[in-house]
């Protein structure tokens, strides 16, 4: 037996190929853009099929006009335009706008230089004037792209008189193409004009989109702004009334048993005013477990004896100033409550229950069955009720508070909210 060959090595698998980077299509920046992108398109197709149609009568001609206008003319009428409609597909703009005035001004020379491109004998006699006077929209609708519509009507009318006095210049007798040369210069202005028109009007509405769209950006920023300075303002309320004037009223009564409520309400006004001047404000998401026991730290703080309950559920997370708002409306109820709630001869009960559900919504309820109030009947303006609790509160979106209280029956302050 022959010795067996050794096994090749196999080789080592090529890398793959890198893949080609796709590139988004150009999307037109406003209205205005992409009504300029459609037209372009549309025109450039047009003056291929209108260059088409006139093509027998061009021919017919061919031995009548100087070879170098001919491709002059066949340049501005047709290849022009053509590169314009491909340049407008792609969303290049700027440089179909050049060739759009290009050909505007260039169709104006052509039709100027008729009569002076004729070579020979002339047209022969009839009816049929020169190729080139059958393309008239394609110099006037050019200018109607890019141009205002006064310099408009100044194309519309060189392209008329061009065509009238053409006419008659380049025919053997002045006399029998007089009439028609007249008619077809007025039908020039009236084919012109309605294409002109429908081109300016497209461009106008689309500007007038564009300025819509830009007022409603305005009002759109003006709103957020105002909506900025109101929840700073409600912010910068609740924190001197919940942190500082609190504080020091607590200090100040020094009510027994409430020592450590003062110099912890202390410290937190200190950390809070830091951070509003820092404008280190939360960031990272909370979730309702957290937001739950971080409630129940609260209640410890200020309310020692009450009860504490909660039906939380995994749930996505709070945003920071949503949680932050709670938190803080939670604890100026309970703040309300030791200060306005106790009735002489009486304990009185206290309780905050809070809810997460799946959804991510939820509630916090801070009861008690002290002293009540009429809700009706206390003052809007009054901090602890409208900026410190509602206010905190309804800035955030989605979320509100629900006050409902009655005198010698109890109080109940709830804030629910929204999934985010």
């Amino acid at each position: 037996m022959s010795e067996a060959a050794p096994a090749r090595e196999p080789r080592p698998a090529r890398a793959p190929r890198p893949a080609r980077e796709t590139h988004p299509a150009r999307e037109p920046r406003s209205a205005r853009d992409g009504a300029d992108r459609v037209v372009g398109t549309a025109f450039g197709a047009g003056a291929v099929v209108f260059t088409a149609l006139a093509a027998p009568s061009a021919l017919d001609q061919q031995g009548v006009f100087h070879p170098a206008w001919s491709v002059a003319a066949v340049a501005v009428v047709t290849l022009l335009p053509a590169a314009l409609g491909v340049l407008s597909l792609l969303g290049r703009l700027r440089a179909a706008a050049v060739l759009a005035r290009l050909v505007a001004i260039g169709y104006l020379l052509v039709v100027a230089t008729v009569p002076v491109a004729v070579v020979g004998a002339g047209l022969p006699a009839g009816p049929a004037g020169p190729w080139v006077f059958g393309l008239t929209a394609v110099g006037t609708t050019a200018a109607a792209l890019v141009m205002r519509w006064p310099w408009v009507l100044v194309v519309v009318a060189g392209v008329s008189v061009g065509v009238t006095v053409g006419g008659v210049l380049v025919h053997p007798s002045a006399a029998e193409a007089l009439p028609t040369a007249v008619q077809d210069g007025v039908y020039a202005v009236a084919f012109d004009l309605l294409f002109a028109s429908f081109v300016l009007l497209a461009r106008r509405s689309a500007a007038q989109v564009d300025a819509a769209a830009a007022d409603e950006l305005v009002a759109a920023a003006a709103a957020a702004s105002a909506d900025a300075r109101r929840a700073e303002r409600v912010r910068v309320s609740a924190l001197v009334h919940d942190r500082v004037l609190g504080t020091l009223l607590v200090a100040a009564q020094a009510p027994e048993g409430l020592a450590h409520v003062a110099a912890a309400d202390a410290r937190r006004a200190i950390r809070d005013i830091d951070e509003l001047v820092t404008a280190d404000a939360p960031s990272r998401p909370v979730s309702g477990r957290d937001l739950a026991w971080t409630l129940q730290a609260d209640l410890t703080e200020l309310a020692p004896t009450a009860e504490f309950s909660h039906d939380v559920v995994a749930a996505p997370d709070l945003p920071a100033r949503l949680a932050t708002a709670v938190r803080e409306a939670t604890r100026e109820a309970l703040r309300n409550s030791q200060k306005h709630a106790d009735v002489p001869d009486r304990s009185v009960g206290r309780a905050l229950h809070v809810e997460v559900r799946a959804d991510g919504s939820g509630a916090v309820t801070v009861l008690d069955d002290g002293r009540g109030f009429v809700v009706g009947g206390t003052r809007s303006d009054r901090l602890g009720l409208s900026q410190g609790i509602r206010e905190t509160v309804s800035a955030q979106p989605g979320a509100r508070v629900v006050v409902v209280s009655r005198p010698d029956v109890g109080t109940r302050v709830q804030i629910d909210w929204r999934a985010p």
